[in-house]
């Protein structure tokens, strides 16, 4: 089964955080969206198999156009198989 990819164990603990923050008073443009978000699982043992991080903005304007850009960083993750 382990050829399948990254098969978590059940003994694990996820949080996930997610921001969001839209701003439509600003001049010149229609609205703003600013979104961060964290991802942070560990299993018992206190190993985290995966964690990340994520911001982004994103503009529209009255044209209906729109520009967004994000970074994500995932750092390696750990396998954490069964076996």
């Amino acid at each position: 089964m382990n050829d399948l990819g990254f098969l978590l164990q059940n003994s694990q603990v996820n949080l996930g955080y997610n921001f969001v923050l839209t701003e439509s008073n600003i001049l010149g443009i229609q609205s703003r969206k600013t979104t961060s978000t964290s991802i942070n699982h560990h299993n018992i043992d206190g190993v985290p198999p995966q964690i990340g991080q994520s911001n982004g903005r994103a503009w529209s304007n009255t044209k209906n156009s729109r520009f967004d850009f994000r970074f994500l960083y995932l750092p390696k993750r750990i396998d954490d198989g069964l076996g």
